[in-house]
């Protein structure tokens, strides 16, 4: 115990008393955000996530509050901030593993069981709270209040990533310059939303727990709030697309099929999806190449698979 922060000692004894086990999880060398696991005297499990950067705690917070009882995730047991300025929150820990620990090993009769919960999952996500705004309304990262205006945002952000990749020595240059220049075809079909959702932002197998039930594994909930704020629900495809229907894309129907339980496609989908893709792959290969070449590479097999 004396290995830890006096302010996490002070909410672990206020908010959940004599521990058995705090453990450390998730990338704390990346010092973004520290996450541990703790087991109290009872043996309940429980999530401590301290955010080390802004506007984290606010977005997880309201996206929890809003969908409990809506789908499986987990309930906010309390939220704070230190004295310090840092933002925590404690929640209940969801049983299970991490979906994507154990993918590989899935038979394909249990992915499409799962990957058709996802679909209905992230339909129930989508469904639940419509919003007349594109963003966040509290330390904002942008809002925007119109199509027009949405659309001026994606504009400017491409251009800031085809800037950035100019900008460097890539072995790809050419081929990301003319990837930007089909990607912005697909503007014309981004104004077709009646209204926003709010969106996940990273709803893919990390975030996704699973337990093993009847020799069948099932979704045990969502995780991860952290980015969820009103958005075109179709960016919330881009994930599942680069990790799992890039290999397997039998599985997007069954996706699709529990989606649209809860959510009508778009007439444009296909289009939105696609413009994602794209705008998620430059990115990606916009900052990586020096930094994280695996990742890099990531992004450009997702970009020749799109083209």
């Amino acid at each position: 115990m004396n290995n830890y922060h006096k302010g996490i000692i002070e909410i672990i004894e206020r908010n959940i008393g004599k521990t058995k086990e705090i453990i450390p999880v998730g990338h704390h060398e990346l010092g973004r955000h520290f996450v541990y696991r703790i087991e109290d005297s009872k043996n309940k499990q429980y999530i401590l996530k301290i955010y080390g950067k802004e506007n984290r705690w606010c977005k997880e917070v309201n996206a929890l509050e809003l969908l409990n009882g809506v789908i499986l995730c987990p309930e906010v047991i309390n939220k704070g901030i230190l004295e310090n300025g840092v933002e925590w929150i404690l929640q209940e820990k969801i049983s299970g593993v991490i979906l994507e620990e154990i993918w590989d090993h899935l038979s394909n009769n249990n992915k499409i069981y799962i990957i058709e919960e996802i679909g209905e999952i992230l339909g129930s996500i989508h469904s639940s709270y419509k919003y007349d705004y594109y963003g966040y309304c509290e330390k904002l990262e942008y809002r925007v209040d119109d199509k027009k205006g949405f659309i001026s945002y994606r504009k400017s952000k491409d251009k800031k990533i085809i800037n950035n990749i100019l900008k460097q020595e890539l072995p790809h240059k050419e081929f990301l310059k003319k990837t930007y220049s089909a990607m912005i075809k697909y503007y014309r079909y981004l104004n077709t939303n009646e209204y926003s959702c709010l969106c996940h932002h990273d709803f893919s197998a990390r975030n996704i727990m699973v337990n093993r039930k009847e020799n069948m594994w099932k979704v045990t909930g969502v995780i991860d709030f952290e980015h969820s704020y009103p958005n075109d629900p179709y960016i919330d495809f881009t994930d599942l697309y680069q990790t799992i229907f890039i290999d397997e894309k039998p599985l997007e129907y069954y996706f699709l099929r529990g989606y649209t339980k809860y959510m009508k496609l778009d007439r444009n989908h296909i289009e939105k999806v696609r413009y994602y893709l794209l705008n998620k792959g430059l990115f990606i290969c916009s900052w990586t190449y020096d930094s994280i070449r695996d990742y890099y590479n990531e992004g450009m097999r997702l970009l020749k698979w799109l083209i």
